[in-house]
């Protein structure tokens, strides 16, 4: 890839400490994770380095491997039988993790940190050596909400990406998914095209100041979601390798109507199944089939009536709106409008997904497309046929020029109080780095219509205004209304994270602020010196 100089001098910048990214495959128990392979690809410069200098590891999980699990990354009892236990390789990870002093930590989620923390807190328990304070204090990245942070535009409506999204929508080679070093490797790939992206935008002038937008923690005090970071993966269909064989030819052209008829019997397979490829399957379709996909989805909800149906279902319509480059697009803002109304009665009547029947996105907890489709609604209908915000569709199309018109225009077409919000956050969102004083009013307006109370991003951005006005109390409250009517959009995680992040501020000043007690008083000077000061020069 080649970069003008302004580019690549600001990309030299985000990339100037090493980045150690993590991957993990893993046993999941009802008392948590346990740990069977391990793969860190170090970036140094924004270059992977060679395979040699990779770590990779697999260890004895210590409990039995489930079928399913052997299913996703085909480890057996029998191929775990004779390996080391973590508490064994715990000294060989920690000394490659020290090998790269001010290094970042980088992963897809938060599941493989605190599974990383986990082990290593076993591994202190069964012998002491090697303990989880010994973990040195390296700042954190997650590609799975980098794209949103950074704005990208393949990140669409989603606070969370999943990793196969990623690589197909940035051209990324991935040989061998579900496997430690594969993924890794994969991830590796995009956080350095990510890189690129931020460095082209120009908004975080060095890695440092990413870091601290992004604020994830660190590897000893993690800040990444305590949802994801206690996921234990749900147990997904087995799926039957005569379905599977449908995947192997992607529905990539132009398609005739018999071609697309016999791409809609396999979604219907997958959605029975709960196929987890089904979402990447519909995305390659709408690149050049949009409008016939999407129609064809839709009509398969008839049919729907399981729990975690729907959510499948609706995961792959979500593939097909947020496809980023479509030769048609599927709707337009007009008839997204209308489409999410008649979504969101099937919303309402569907079943949930269970523990039982989970969608994919449930199984990978990133969000049930029960909660977060409208989303996609919202973005075809605030951006357009142009497909990105300006000063000029704000102000005479979505919510006026002077405060007497502000949402008088299309925001108010809306009947669903959450798609309005997540429409005017995106508005937020934009003037926040363009036109800061016109977002405050922005806020203020959709405040005194309670559409903070309807969308939690739109709450996030509220509780900070609030506690930077020295309202904290008031700030708490409301994210504690709003969070006691959550959903899995991972939005909400955002929230709690903030609150825990806020508490944790408010008890570091209080604590600062108490008396000091002292302990240890300054001994009196010697009985008898007649000058305080013994180095004072005397005439």
């Amino acid at each position: 890839m080649t970069l003008n100089d302004t580019v690549q001098s600001v990309f030299e910048q985000l990339t100037r400490r090493p980045i150690l990214v993590v991957d993990a495959e893993y046993e999941p128990t009802p008392n948590g994770n346990r740990l069977i392979s391990l793969a860190i690809v170090p970036l140094v410069r924004g270059k992977k380095v060679p395979a040699g200098d990779e770590l990779y590891i697999e260890v004895n999980p210590g409990v039995p491997i489930a079928p399913e699990t052997t299913a996703i990354h085909g480890f057996t009892d029998e191929s775990v039988a004779r390996k080391k236990s973590f508490a064994d390789r715990a000294d060989t990870v920690l000394t490659f993790l020290r090998s790269y002093p001010d290094a970042i930590v980088a992963s897809h989620t938060g599941v493989d940190i605190h599974l990383l923390r986990d082990e290593f807190e076993r591994a202190d328990d069964q012998n002491g050596t090697t303990t989880l304070g010994d973990l040195p204090s390296a700042p954190l990245m997650d590609t799975s909400l980098l794209p949103n942070h950074l704005r990208h535009p393949i990140a669409g409506p989603r606070s969370t990406i999943k990793l196969a999204t990623l690589v197909r929508q940035l051209g990324v080679t991935h040989t061998d998914p579900h496997h430690a070093r594969s993924d890794a490797r994969a991830t590796a790939q995009v956080l350095v095209k990510l890189l690129v992206h931020a460095a082209s935008a120009g908004t975080y002038p060095d890695i440092d100041d990413l870091l601290q937008a992004h604020d994830r923690g660190t590897l000893t005090e993690p800040r990444v979601s305590t949802a994801r970071g206690a996921h234990k993966r749900r147990r997904g269909p087995v799926l039957p390798p005569e379905h599977l064989a449908l995947h192997a030819n992607p529905l990539t052209g132009k398609a005739n109507a018999k071609e697309v008829k016999a791409w809609l019997v396999m979604a219907a397979q997958c959605v029975s199944l709960h196929c987890p490829h089904l979402d990447d399957a519909a995305g390659v379709a709408a690149r050049n089939n949009g409008p016939e996909v999407f129609k064809g989805l839709v009509k398969l909800t008839e049919d729907c009536s399981r729990p975690g149906d729907v959510g499948t279902l609706f995961g792959a319509l979500r593939a097909v709106l947020d496809e980023p480059e479509p030769s048609r697009p599927p709707l337009d803002s007009r008839q997204a409008t209308r489409w999410d109304r008649n979504i969101h009665k099937a919303v309402q009547q569907s079943p949930r997904c269970d523990d039982e029947h989970a969608c994919p996105a449930c199984q990978d907890d990133l969000g049930c497309p029960l909660d977060t489709l409208y989303q996609s609604f919202a973005r075809i209908a605030t951006l357009g046929r142009g497909g990105e915000l300006s000063k000029a569709r704000i102000d005479d199309i979505l919510v006026g020029r002077t405060e007497d018109s502000a949402g008088n225009r299309a925001l108010t077409d809306w009947s669903v109080p959450r798609v309005t919000g997540y429409m005017m956050w995106m508005v937020l969102t934009w003037e926040e780095r363009h036109r800061p004083v016109r977002g405050a009013d922005h806020l203020t307006w959709a405040v005194n219509r309670e559409l903070h109370l309807a969308e939690p991003r739109l709450t996030l951005m509220e509780c900070r205004s609030r506690y930077a006005n020295g309202r904290s109390e008031d700030a708490r409250d409301l994210a504690a209304d709003v969070l006691s009517r959550a959903t899995t959009d991972p939005a909400f995680q955002e929230l709690r994270d903030w609150v825990t992040s806020a508490d944790a501020h408010a008890e570091l000043i209080e604590r600062r602020s108490r008396p000091k007690t002292i302990t240890h008083p300054k001994l009196a000077r010697p009985a008898g010196r007649a000058n305080d000061n013994p180095y004072a020069i005397t005439r």
